[in-house]
């Protein structure tokens, strides 16, 4: 990925600040807003340096964003209760960022990172927690 080396740097200083928050937050709602920041990231170093893959890492982030964030709302709310979260859950989107950031930061391809999150967001949909109780959605 073609970025310049400011941007990029940028960009991984506040993947690694929101990667830090998410470990400390205490609250669900905490650790998704934290999650949130990075796909915002992405989204500023967008508007200055467009590169494809840079739009594939936005948009792969924010869809986990927008399914762990409507299961938290849910929770919250007390509503659709009959799907919870996977045990470790934010411990594995932590995880993901701090994939993403060492691939960023080597200049490798970073979708390796952007499937094991998109994977792990996925077990907070009706489905992917059905996949998860069975034991085929391993975590």
């Amino acid at each position: 990925m073609k970025l310049s080396p400011s941007m990029k740097k940028l960009m991984v200083k506040e993947m690694e600040f929101a990667a830090d928050r998410m470990k400390t937050a205490p609250t669900m709602a905490e650790k998704v807003f934290y999650f949130s920041a990075v796909y915002g990231a992405v989204g500023r170093v967008l508007n200055f340096e467009y590169e494809p893959e840079l739009a594939f890492i936005h948009q792969t982030v924010q869809l986990a964003y927008n399914q762990v964030n409507a299961r938290v709302l849910n929770l919250v709310a007390k509503q659709d209760v009959a799907i919870g979260m996977p045990e470790g859950l934010f411990e594995r989107l932590q995880e993901g960022v701090e994939q993403l950031i060492a691939l960023l930061q080597k200049g490798a391809p970073t979708y390796p990172a952007l499937e094991y999150i998109a994977h792990v967001a996925f077990s907070t949909t009706g489905n992917g927690y059905f996949l998860y109780l069975r034991g085929m959605l391993e975590m």
